[in-house]
């Protein structure tokens, strides 16, 4: 008897239902709210599958049955040995007259990890490890879609262990989304509390968003307690006093759980490097990051750059707003206005001329003045902290890990920094181009100053 046959839940009515006119079901494996799942025998090929199925007419939404086949569309395009394989997908009548949809998929023999924290199953660091760089290895296949798939419910019950190589499988696709989808056409929060993280919550799902969710399983499997009811420190889980496991290895899922998703891993593919070769340890090993280079020495030239550390968070902001900023726009909005604030004064009808001005005449003065203003209030902002680097001007922000920066230079009285985040280059320059610009020696300082804060 396989390890799945030990768990079927109920095969009372089930077993003999032909679906297709192919797939014959053989027992029941579990039923969820929305959805029921079957141990079936495909007879085309004598293989075992397994069936899912949701009657419409026993949802509570039409929401659900959209996700069921959005994870048909999506497993249809998947090819990977820890991704059941889809075999067939279709919809038909049910026995009582109404329409059911049905999702069949190879059938994994084994346990998943809820299964097995249940009966008991401890799991050591290298087990951990295993798990980790597996489930890491498949999210970087999703990942590397263009555009990304991204899971949206990685826990303990959707990762299987399968019995014959003892590899880790990843299940139920259920809730999976395609990246590129419009954030704000998702009418349907989901997850799983306690793994799933807050952008996540708020429908702003990415792939980072997968690897709190690997982050929080982690710990359960560690701690052998849900994620929901360990204590939070700093917005984050706090499961170091929890657990038996190596710094570096509890450094590693430190960043994977960062509450910010910019602060953790930038891909799956960067996360596997830091678990096959972490970085050293901070000095100080009570804390989480390193100890704060010494303060800034030097007092900028130009009034308009500011310098400045705060802990062990560097920041620079040059910001360009002056008063002949605000004349032009002052002088553009009046320009602008003139023809319509003539065509007020010579018209004899009162109310029409009250009409121009109330809807023609102070919307544009306002737009003229305000938006040329805004436009030109154009600051750039560089700030590093522990492991992030965050750029910010008119029209750029890029956020990246600091071990990510090749090379700081000063150049044409700006400050150059080559990125490489996993083979994506950036090229920041800190500093106008041109007009009001820095002096010479604040660009060498401010490299300087980045320099010794990679240290």
């Amino acid at each position: 008897m396989t390890e799945a046959e030990e768990h079927l839940e109920d095969e009372v009515g089930t077993g003999g239902e032909r679906l297709a006119d192919r797939f014959r079901i053989e027992g029941r494996i579990g039923a969820g709210s929305q959805a029921e799942t079957f141990r079936a025998v495909d007879e085309q090929t004598g293989e075992t599958v397994c069936v899912k199925r949701v009657v419409v007419s026993e949802v509570d939404d039409w929401n659900s049955v959209q996700l069921f086949e959005r994870e048909a569309e999506t497993l249809q395009r998947l090819d990977h040995e820890a991704i059941p394989a889809l075999v067939d997908a279709f919809h038909n009548e049910c026995g009582d007259g109404g329409e059911q949809f049905v999702l069949v998929q190879q059938f994994v023999d084994g346990k998943d990890l809820e299964q097995l924290l249940d009966d008991g199953t401890p799991f050591t660091e290298q087990q951990l490890r295993e798990l980790a760089e597996q489930i890491l290895e498949t999210l970087q296949f999703l990942h590397s879609h263009d555009p990304p798939v991204i899971h949206r419910d990685i826990k303990p019950s959707n990762i299987m262990r399968r019995a014959s190589d003892r590899r880790f499988v990843l299940v139920d696709f259920g809730t999976v989304r395609v990246a590129a989808v419009d954030p704000t056409s998702e009418t349907t929060t989901v997850g799983t509390v306690g793994y799933t993280p807050l952008e996540q919550l708020m429908g702003q799902v990415q792939p980072a968003s997968d690897l709190y969710a690997l982050g929080a399983t982690l710990i359960h499997l560690a701690s052998r307690t849900h994620p929901g009811e360990l204590p939070v420190k700093n917005n984050a889980i706090d499961f170091r006093g929890r657990v038996d496991v190596s710094d570096d290895f509890a450094r590693f899922v430190e960043r994977l759980i960062k509450p910010a998703p910019e602060d953790r891993f930038s891909s799956a593919q960067q996360a596997l490097r830091w678990l096959e070769d972490p970085p050293p340890a901070p000095e100080d090993e009570s804390l989480s990051v390193r100890a704060a280079p010494p303060p800034i020495q030097w007092e900028p030239e130009s009034s308009r750059l500011e310098a400045y550390r705060d802990g062990n968070v560097l920041r620079f902001i040059y910001d360009r707003y002056t008063v002949g900023c605000t004349i032009f726009a002052v002088g553009g909005g009046l320009i602008a206005t003139f023809p319509l604030a003539m065509a007020v004064a010579s018209t004899t009808d009162l109310e029409q001329g009250q009409a121009l001005l109330r809807f023609g005449l102070l919307p544009l003065v306002v737009l003229a003045i305000i938006v040329p203003t805004v436009a030109s209030r154009a600051s750039h902002r560089l700030e590093l902290t522990d492991d992030t680097l965050r750029f910010r001007s008119a029209v750029r922000r890029i956020s990246a890990p600091l071990d990510a920066i090749r090379s700081v230079d000063s150049e044409n009285r700006q400050v150059c920094l080559e990125i490489d985040d996993d083979g994506r280059r950036h090229q920041i320059r800190f500093g106008p181009k041109r007009g009001d610009r820095l002096t010479e020696e604040d660009s060498r300082r401010v490299a300087e100053e980045v320099r010794r804060h990679l240290g």
